[in-house]
């Protein structure tokens, strides 16, 4: 046979998620996130515990051990466990009894009377063994730090002596049993794989420690922490963009008003053109008629007086208009090149 992972599953678990584990186990529906065989649950056996359901057993332990319950703000008192391996693994029912009795010797030597529940199940995709673990330790009294109104420093002292001399209670508790320390579940996974060897299995994939090692904590924190630099990033961004976007819609406003002043500028161009035509036309007819009447001898002088005064009236307007020709021409061509200077600012940003 070849070499199967181990699948070990640990966690700390509320009072509720017990309870709701219990249900899990107790009344099995095919609820569509868990791949249930109703015909198979007929062969789901439980394989440690002294009452018919996990909370059942759970209440008969704290009865049984003596032990206290935990605080009420204490919000994860116990440990979850499934044990399992590949579908493949599992190929005859003599390899499921193995792996049954192989686990559940790791339970006991592991968490001795702490184990609550364990209870294997052959109803689903792959057969899987559940345990519920109530940790424990040695509760002291606690001691008193204030002297109560009116009482002498004898009485104090002495209820203080009384204190320390109380017996230790046994209390159900994770946070302060041996097994709350760094890395502990992961010692726990090396030594059920260690048990586990002869049966083929080898360690498996670490479903609480990434490749980096770090914890589940450990990783939502630095990821939390990765988030948060992104979405700060991302906003700093956002701002910038939205600086450049005015900038570039005061810019595209700039160019409109350049695009409009050259077309009304290239308009007065064309009509300063159009009446320079008409001038130049009339000048020319103008200076004809002079030539003529010259010729011919057929005007008086004060007529020629008349006609010169007109001929340099009509000369100096055409000249206006050709000095204010060259005047829009050179705005026109001082506009062109604000638009081009405008659009290779456009294109860079």
């Amino acid at each position: 046979m070849n070499k199967s992972k181990l699948v070990f599953s640990i966690k700390t678990a509320s009072p509720t998620a017990v309870r709701a584990l219990s249900a899990h186990c107790s009344r099995r529906t095919n609820n569509g996130w868990s791949e249930i065989d109703l015909s198979r649950s007929q062969l789901n056996r439980q394989t440690f515990g002294s009452g018919a359901s996990i909370s059942d057993s759970l209440k008969n332990w704290y009865r049984d051990k003596e032990v206290a319950k935990p605080a009420k703000q204490s919000e994860n008192s116990y440990l979850t466990l499934v044990l399992s391996a590949s579908h493949d693994y599992f190929c005859s029912d003599e390899v499921v009894v193995h792996f049954e009795q192989r686990a559940m010797r790791w339970l006991v030597k592991q968490f001795g009377d702490e184990l609550v529940h364990a209870e294997l199940h052959l109803d689903e995709t792959t057969p899987h063994l559940h345990a519920v673990v109530a940790p424990t330790y040695m509760k002291s009294r606690r001691t008193p730090g204030r002297r109560r109104k009116d009482e002498t420093d004898t009485e104090f002292d002495a209820r203080k002596a009384s204190a320390s001399a109380a017996p230790k209670i046994r209390t159900s508790s994770w946070s302060s049993s041996k097994y709350a320390y760094k890395n502990s579940f992961f010692d726990m996974r090396k030594s059920c794989a260690k048990m586990m060897s002869d049966l083929n299995l080898v360690y498996g994939d670490d479903r609480r420690f990434g490749q980096s090692g770090k914890t589940t904590r450990g990783w939502i924190k630095s990821t939390a922490r990765t988030v948060a630099d992104n979405l700060a990033s991302l906003e700093m961004r956002s701002r910038s963009l939205t600086e450049r976007e005015d900038e570039l819609r005061k810019v595209i406003a700039k160019v409109r008003s350049y695009h409009l002043e050259n077309v009304n500028k290239s308009n007065d161009l064309a009509t300063a053109l159009m009446n320079a035509q008409k001038l130049e036309t009339k000048l020319l007819e103008v200076n004809k008629t002079l030539r003529v009447a010259a010729t011919l001898g057929s005007m008086s002088q004060a007529e020629k007086a008349k006609a010169k005064l007109v001929f340099d009236a009509l000369t100096r307007n055409f000249k206006n208009i050709n000095a204010d020709i060259q005047t829009q021409s050179k705005r026109a061509q001082k506009t062109d090149a604000s638009v081009d200077v405008t659009e290779t600012f456009m294109r860079n940003k």
